[in-house]
Protein backbone atom coordinates (compact mmCIF):
# COMPACT_ATOMS: atom_id res chain seq x y z
CA UNK A 1 0.00 0.00 0.00
CA UNK A 2 1.31 3.42 -0.96
CA UNK A 3 1.60 6.05 1.78
CA UNK A 4 -0.32 9.26 1.30
CA UNK A 5 1.94 12.29 1.42
CA UNK A 6 0.52 15.39 3.05
CA UNK A 7 0.55 18.42 0.77
CA UNK A 8 0.21 21.90 2.28
CA UNK A 9 -0.88 25.03 0.45
CA UNK A 10 -1.58 28.58 1.64
CA UNK A 11 -5.05 30.11 1.51
CA UNK A 12 -6.21 33.53 2.61
CA UNK A 13 -9.88 33.75 3.57
CA UNK A 14 -11.67 36.43 5.59
CA UNK A 15 -8.36 38.29 5.83
CA UNK A 16 -6.90 35.28 7.64
CA UNK A 17 -3.84 33.42 6.38
CA UNK A 18 -4.23 29.66 6.65
CA UNK A 19 -2.34 26.58 5.53
CA UNK A 20 -4.62 23.86 4.16
CA UNK A 21 -3.68 20.20 3.99
CA UNK A 22 -4.89 17.73 1.38
CA UNK A 23 -5.57 15.50 4.42
CA UNK A 24 -8.25 17.98 5.62
CA UNK A 25 -6.18 19.70 8.28
CA UNK A 26 -6.25 23.47 8.69
CA UNK A 27 -3.39 25.42 10.24
CA UNK A 28 -3.18 29.03 11.42
CA UNK A 29 0.13 30.48 12.66
CA UNK A 30 1.61 26.96 12.62
CA UNK A 31 -1.10 25.52 14.90
CA UNK A 32 -3.70 23.02 13.72
CA UNK A 33 -7.19 24.46 14.20
CA UNK A 34 -9.75 22.43 16.13
CA UNK A 35 -12.55 21.11 13.95
CA UNK A 36 -16.16 21.04 15.16
CA UNK A 37 -19.18 19.35 13.63
CA UNK A 38 -21.99 21.73 12.68
CA UNK A 39 -25.69 20.87 12.88
CA UNK A 40 -25.59 19.49 9.32
CA UNK A 41 -22.75 17.12 10.16
CA UNK A 42 -20.00 19.04 8.34
CA UNK A 43 -16.64 19.70 9.98
CA UNK A 44 -15.96 23.43 10.38
CA UNK A 45 -13.18 25.63 11.75
CA UNK A 46 -13.44 29.15 13.11
CA UNK A 47 -11.47 31.80 11.22
CA UNK A 48 -11.56 35.56 10.88
CA UNK A 49 -14.23 37.25 13.00
CA UNK A 50 -15.12 33.98 14.74
CA UNK A 51 -16.75 32.85 11.51
CA UNK A 52 -17.07 29.15 10.84
CA UNK A 53 -16.12 27.76 7.44
CA UNK A 54 -16.50 24.19 6.24
CA UNK A 55 -13.23 22.28 6.09
CA UNK A 56 -14.39 20.61 2.87
CA UNK A 57 -14.85 24.06 1.30
CA UNK A 58 -11.37 25.19 2.35
CA UNK A 59 -9.82 22.03 0.89
CA UNK A 60 -11.79 22.43 -2.34
CA UNK A 61 -10.89 26.12 -2.68
CA UNK A 62 -7.23 25.26 -2.17
CA UNK A 63 -6.78 22.06 -4.18
CA UNK A 64 -9.40 22.06 -6.94
CA UNK A 65 -8.36 24.05 -9.97
CA UNK A 66 -11.44 25.73 -11.38
CA UNK A 67 -10.67 27.56 -14.58
CA UNK A 68 -14.36 28.30 -15.18
CA UNK A 69 -15.98 29.92 -12.11
CA UNK A 70 -19.25 30.53 -14.00
CA UNK A 71 -19.84 26.77 -14.22
CA UNK A 72 -19.06 26.38 -10.51
CA UNK A 73 -21.66 29.01 -9.62
CA UNK A 74 -24.21 27.41 -11.93
CA UNK A 75 -23.64 23.95 -10.42
CA UNK A 76 -23.81 25.04 -6.77
CA UNK A 77 -26.23 23.21 -4.57
CA UNK A 78 -29.74 24.57 -4.33
CA UNK A 79 -30.22 27.29 -1.74
CA UNK A 80 -32.57 27.34 1.22
CA UNK A 81 -35.65 25.16 1.34
CA UNK A 82 -34.93 23.89 -2.18
CA UNK A 83 -31.99 21.78 -1.00
CA UNK A 84 -34.20 19.27 0.81
CA UNK A 85 -32.21 19.47 4.05
CA UNK A 86 -33.55 22.77 5.37
CA UNK A 87 -35.29 22.67 8.73
CA UNK A 88 -37.74 25.25 10.06
CA UNK A 89 -36.43 27.46 12.84
CA UNK A 90 -38.33 29.47 15.46
CA UNK A 91 -37.07 32.77 16.84
CA UNK A 92 -37.70 33.89 20.43
CA UNK A 93 -36.85 37.06 22.37
CA UNK A 94 -37.09 36.96 26.19
CA UNK A 95 -39.03 33.69 25.88
CA UNK A 96 -41.63 35.27 23.57
CA UNK A 97 -42.18 33.78 20.11
CA UNK A 98 -41.22 36.26 17.36
CA UNK A 99 -41.46 34.36 14.09
CA UNK A 100 -41.03 30.98 12.38
CA UNK A 101 -38.80 30.65 9.30
CA UNK A 102 -38.61 27.89 6.68
CA UNK A 103 -34.84 27.72 7.08
CA UNK A 104 -31.97 29.39 8.89
CA UNK A 105 -31.05 31.68 5.96
CA UNK A 106 -34.38 33.52 6.16
CA UNK A 107 -33.86 33.98 9.90
CA UNK A 108 -30.40 35.49 9.25
CA UNK A 109 -31.84 38.02 6.80
CA UNK A 110 -34.63 38.91 9.25
CA UNK A 111 -32.16 39.49 12.11
CA UNK A 112 -29.95 41.65 9.90
CA UNK A 113 -32.79 43.76 8.51
CA UNK A 114 -34.78 44.15 11.74
CA UNK A 115 -32.21 44.03 14.53
CA UNK A 116 -28.99 45.28 12.93
CA UNK A 117 -27.11 41.98 13.04
CA UNK A 118 -24.02 41.55 10.83
CA UNK A 119 -24.49 41.90 7.09
CA UNK A 120 -22.61 38.61 6.70
CA UNK A 121 -25.19 35.81 6.95
CA UNK A 122 -22.48 33.21 7.76
CA UNK A 123 -21.62 35.10 10.96
CA UNK A 124 -25.28 35.07 12.03
CA UNK A 125 -25.75 31.44 10.97
CA UNK A 126 -22.79 30.33 13.13
CA UNK A 127 -24.19 32.26 16.11
CA UNK A 128 -27.61 30.65 15.68
CA UNK A 129 -26.16 27.14 15.34
CA UNK A 130 -24.00 27.64 18.45
CA UNK A 131 -27.05 28.95 20.32
CA UNK A 132 -29.13 25.90 19.40
CA UNK A 133 -26.35 23.39 20.08
CA UNK A 134 -25.47 24.78 23.52
CA UNK A 135 -28.95 26.02 24.52
CA UNK A 136 -27.68 29.57 25.07
CA UNK A 137 -28.90 32.91 23.77
CA UNK A 138 -27.31 34.69 20.85
CA UNK A 139 -27.44 38.47 21.18
CA UNK A 140 -30.51 38.14 23.42
CA UNK A 141 -32.38 35.74 21.12
CA UNK A 142 -33.03 32.01 21.38
CA UNK A 143 -33.88 29.57 18.61
CA UNK A 144 -35.62 26.21 18.23
CA UNK A 145 -35.62 23.74 15.38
Amino acid sequence: MEAIIEELKPLTILETDLIISNLCKVYKNGIELRQNENSDGYLVVYVGNNRCVGVHRLVAMTFINNDNPEIAIEKQSRKGVQNGMAKPIELYKDGNFIEKFDYIGDCCVFLHENYGFSSDPEVIRCGIRRSIKHSVSYKGFTFRK
